[in-house]
């Protein structure tokens, strides 16, 4: 079995942290920040008939801007190193699925959070990656490529974690809630629709702090649907079960689910990532719709966000700009007047590739997020019940007096 410390190398340096004006001198060695790279190279020597130099790896990372935050962005690194030895890459936060790869004889490499409130990292006080080699279903083998003598003795560290070198094992029931994030503060869970943008936005996210949930089609409607029919929807209460603070109803109907706590919530933001379509917006606001109903106090304190996704893409020589309506599009357009241009439909997430998926929808310098905050919830109650209750009439009305305004957003190609 291949392994590889980190701790060996603090001669060999390694810039990262670029983003935020580089890593302090110190801390721009391999021993310091190279626990990615070096699981990347016990996994390609283990599973292949390749060899990766740690040198050559951070040279790769160096060169896809993989170090440009701190330590090493493996959503960047990890599917160029994987393509390099013909090895699958995908990311997961699904402990059965995990299971299910380790078993069929995969690899995988956790993310471990390191400390927070009232829990001492088990694998770091900081954040690190460790590399996964079996489970029996129970417990899991690890490689930790910053192991040294006496780390698991630590105050906080006893008794998780039985060493026989290079080896450790602990429980997968540790390994999770030590891989699992952190600080709610910085976390965020995007609501998707379907298969397809679950692939694109698994492939562009940043596993370190953003979490996918798919409704995989159009919800139940909420607001008309009585308890019974809500709670018996697996995707509904596997969402509020995703969300972690409960539901806000009083119903036995709600027995498997939890009572109301904003305390449990496990993530700062919840964002509703649909296609920019009619289909789209439905479903955004039956998802809506739901939050509404079951934790209203999410929207009340502006945890919910909508993601707004381009309409279209437009190049022209090696820019390209993004355009959200056609206003927008036609102002771009004028600008580049007289000059060549290509313009792409966007025909749903599940169409972006990786790069412009994080550009647009993901990055959180770059993106467009919607912060749903009602400024009067009898307004807004209002609104829900025109749009999706039982006033049928109301609706008709409604539409016939307002639907002018977005006409513009129709697509009839």
């Amino acid at each position: 079995m291949y392994y590889i410390n980190q701790l060996d190398y603090p001669h060999i340096r390694y810039e990262h942290d670029l983003d935020n004006g580089g890593a302090p001198e110190e801390k721009c060695t391999a021993a310091a920040a190279a626990c990615g790279p070096c699981c990347l190279c016990m996994i390609v020597e283990n599973m292949t008939f390749g060899h990766l130099e740690l040198t050559d790896c951070l040279e790769l990372s160096a060169k896809l801007g993989a170090n440009r935050q701190r330590g090493t962005s493996l959503k960047i690194l990890g599917p160029a190193v994987a393509e390099k030895y013909g090895l699958t890459y995908d990311t997961t936060n699904d402990v059965k699925k995990l299971v299910e790869h380790l078993q069929r004889g995969g690899m995988a490499i956790a993310n471990s959070g390191g400390d927070r409130e009232g829990y001492v990292g088990l694998f770091t006080h900081g954040g690190h990656y460790i590399t996964i080699l079996s489970t029996d279903g129970k417990d899991a083998c690890i490689l930790d490529p910053s192991y040294k003598e006496g780390k698991y003795e630590e105050e906080g560290r006893q008794g998780k974690a039985e060493v026989h070198e290079p080896f450790v094992y602990c429980s997968l029931d540790v390994l999770m809630e030590d891989c699992s994030n952190r600080d709610p503060s910085m976390c965020e869970l995007y609501i998707v629709e379907g298969d397809s943008a679950l692939g694109s936005v698994k492939l562009s996210r940043d596993a370190e702090f953003q979490g996918i949930m798919p409704v995989r089609g159009k919800i139940l409607n909420c607001l008309k649907a009585d308890y019974d029919r809500i709670f018996k929807s697996d995707i509904i209460t596997d969402l509020i079960r995703v969300l972690g603070c409960g539901v806000e109803v009083q119903t036995k109907k709600a027995k498997d689910l939890s009572s109301f706590d904003l305390a449990n919530l496990r993530w700062n933001k919840v964002v509703i990532c649909t296609d920019a379509d009619v289909d789209g917006y439905q479903i955004r606001t039956l998802i809506l719709t739901m939050i509404y109903r079951l934790c209203p106090t999410l929207i009340e304190q502006g945890y919910v966000y909508i993601a707004e996704s381009p309409l279209y893409e437009i190049n022209c020589k090696d820019k390209t700009w993004f355009a959200y309506t056609e206003s927008e599009k036609g102002e771009i357009l004028k600008q580049l007047e007289g000059k060549k241009v290509s313009i792409n439909r966007s025909k749903g997430l599940g169409e972006n590739d990786p790069e412009m998926m994080w550009m647009t929808t993901m990055n959180p310098e770059t993106r467009r997020l919607i912060k749903v905050m009602p400024e009067d919830m009898v307004l807004t109650q209002q609104m829900f019940d025109l749009l999706l209750g039982d006033n049928l009439q109301g609706r008709k009305d409604h539409i016939a007096e307002n639907g002018y305004k977005y006409l513009d957003q129709l697509d009839v190609s």
